[in-house]
């Protein structure tokens, strides 16, 4: 298979481009704001907003595998803020401002203060999905399934009206393989879900897990974190904790004691890995994530950044054919994402919305659920 070039910084006009320029000294700026930093530590942060988006990239501390491999990255290209594959300067941010934060050391989540707001703020509105969610037990299969699955695409918009803005329009769906996935679900054994965001999206990934392990003859479910703080929300074992202590202090103690039941049976598992805060694409997975993948009857990878990193954050045709691509997987996956950055693959061209003006491709207004079947 011929893959085309990476999306780079460089392109003028790109939602790459706005990205570098407006949107990351903004994630660093709310780091200084919103944590207690020392002077030097501020500094640092502060001379990093100056050189974006044209000053070289810094050899990061080589103290790990995937610090050295970006080195030698950077070393090898020259790479500049501006000049770079996208999705490389994004990994190369956050493990830099791991660096500077001293994260190894001190383990403090300096993202903390916008995870944490997020749960405390709608954990009232929680309830009602968790109500919602044991009618759903006793409901018909295929329904509920597709209630569910439609839910937690949406779990960045919580609302009590989403589902009905679902269906009426409000998000519209480029790829919906929400029957298909329905047959998989009703016979699988194990399912592995490659997490997105911590807060609301968190919350409808455990309802998820919730109905799937109340509804359905899957005996395991693992979840995968990351093991840093990553992309601003990313979710990390401690985001999963929190956010079932905030959840059990509302009031919903018999939902969280199901989770944890869950959990200390051995049908939930959650792990943690530093391969998801990686570089790499998933295709260049290590042996240890490819052996634990293959056990699994389907991976779901959600959010954004697992699609890019599952197919190659590059220049894709449209109608590129996502099972080509990702045939190094052994297994089913499962693509749930709300669309905000420049790739999709797999998608009719009757089905595109505009050739010429690309903002669809990450204004939050489009989704897929997307089966790539073996």
């Amino acid at each position: 298979m011929n893959f085309p070039a990476y999306i780079s910084t460089g392109e003028a006009d790109s939602f790459a481009a706005f990205t570098l320029i407006n949107r990351l000294p903004g994630i660093i700026r709310s780091i200084v704001q919103n944590n207690s930093l020392d002077t030097e530590t501020t500094g640092r942060l502060e001379e990093l907003i100056k050189a974006i988006p044209e000053s070289p990239l810094e050899p990061l501390a080589g103290t790990s595998d995937v610090n050295m491999r970006m080195n030698n990255e950077i070393r090898k290209n020259t790479y500049r803020w501006n000049n770079a594959p996208f999705i490389f300067v994004e990994n190369y941010l956050y493990h830099l401002l791991s660096e500077i934060m001293d994260f190894k050391n001190n383990g403090k989540d300096y993202f903390s203060f916008k995870k944490n707001a997020d749960v405390i703020q709608n954990k009232d509105m929680f309830a009602g999905f968790i109500e919602k969610a044991g009618k759903l037990l006793v409901s018909k299969y295929e329904e509920a399934f597709k209630d569910i699955l439609h839910l937690n695409i949406l779990g960045n918009k919580a609302d009590l009206s989403q589902l009905a803005d679902l269906r009426n329009g409000n998000l519209k769906l480029l790829i919906d393989d929400t029957e298909k996935a329905a047959d998989i679900f009703r016979t699988a054994k194990r399912i592995d879900i490659v997490l997105d965001n911590s807060g609301e999206e968190l919350f409808f990934d455990i309802l998820f897990v919730y109905f799937l392990l109340g509804k359905t003859e899957i005996e395991k479910v693992v979840l995968h974190f990351k093991t840093m703080p990553y992309f601003v929300s990313d979710a990390m074992k401690i985001d999963f904790h929190f956010l079932l202590q905030e959840i059990s202090s509302n009031g919903d103690r018999n939902f969280t004691d199901t989770i944890y039941q869950y959990i200390s049976s051995g049908r939930l598992l959650l792990n943690e890995n530093c391969f998801w805060n990686d570089t790499e694409d998933y295709r260049d997975k290590p042996p240890h994530i490819r052996t634990a993948l293959d056990e699994s009857d389907i991976v779901v990878f959600k959010g954004d950044l697992n699609y890019r990193k599952l197919i190659g954050d590059r220049h894709w045709d449209f109608s590129a054919k996502t099972a080509d691509i990702t045939s190094y997987m052994k297994n089913n996956c499962l693509v749930i994402r709300v669309l905000k950055s420049e790739v999709l693959t797999g998608l009719e061209a009757n089905k595109i919305p505009d050739l010429h003006n690309k903002t669809w491709m990450y204004n939050g207004n489009y989704g897929i659920i997307q089966i790539i079947e073996l």
